[in-house]
């Protein structure tokens, strides 16, 4: 149990980092999916317009969703 104040602070704060850390990541994979092709290597934290062409493509030019089933 942490008792003492400063103790808590720096339990949060490495709490908070890691989180960040292993996070970032996902949110970037998440919002980089939604983007335009051309888009995709701008360094912008949201695409400008949101479209599943990406999830389209996906599931439409390869059989991904057996994929998914064999594994």
């Amino acid at each position: 149990m942490i008792t003492r104040k400063s103790d808590r602070v720096v339990f949060y704060f490495f709490s908070i980092f890691f989180i960040v850390l292993i996070g970032f990541p996902f949110f970037w994979q998440i919002s980089n999916s939604f983007k335009i092709e051309r888009e995709i290597f701008d360094i912008k934290w949201l695409p400008s317009a949101f479209t599943l062409d990406n999830y389209f493509s996906a599931f439409t030019r390869q059989p991904l969703l057996d994929f998914l089933f064999n594994s």
